[in-house]
């Protein structure tokens, strides 16, 4: 061989060498930029997750709030229920006990009583007659 063809041969392979470097260079460059984007891409997905997760936090501690007054509201409800529960009972009795008074008296017959009979059972309660 030639020193000319050697010489054409070593200017090929340092221009692939070079060509190579440079290819290289430029796809690591565009790799590594492409990964840069995605993750500041990433961080501020996260950022705004954590927002969120702060919020939705703040959000579920007002719930927890409002369902625990509602639980005691209820509570009291319930009590002030049972209490009118137990007094209409006893309303319910006292009226039942007057309606069966009512017809007892309505079935007993009336006797005649004398003035003297009326005085005496007056007089034994404490009230006689003048």
């Amino acid at each position: 061989m030639q020193n000319q063809t050697r010489i054409y041969i070593g200017i090929a392979l340092a221009a692939l060498t070079i060509s190579a470097f440079v290819f290289s260079s430029i796809w690591t460059t565009r790799k590594f930029t492409n990964l840069e984007r995605e993750l500041r891409d990433s961080k501020h997905a996260v950022q705004a997750a954590d927002k969120l997760a702060t919020t939705r936090e703040i959000e579920a501690a007002a719930y927890k709030q409002k369902l625990q007054y509602l639980e005691n509201q209820l509570s009291d409800i319930q009590t002030i229920a049972s209490k009118q529960d137990e007094e209409l009972d006893k309303l319910n009795s006292n009226s039942r006990n007057a309606r069966r008074n009512v017809e007892r008296t309505r079935r007993t017959r009336p006797t005649e009583t004398s003035t003297a009979e009326l005085c005496a059972k007056l007089a034994e309660v404490g009230y006689g007659c003048d």
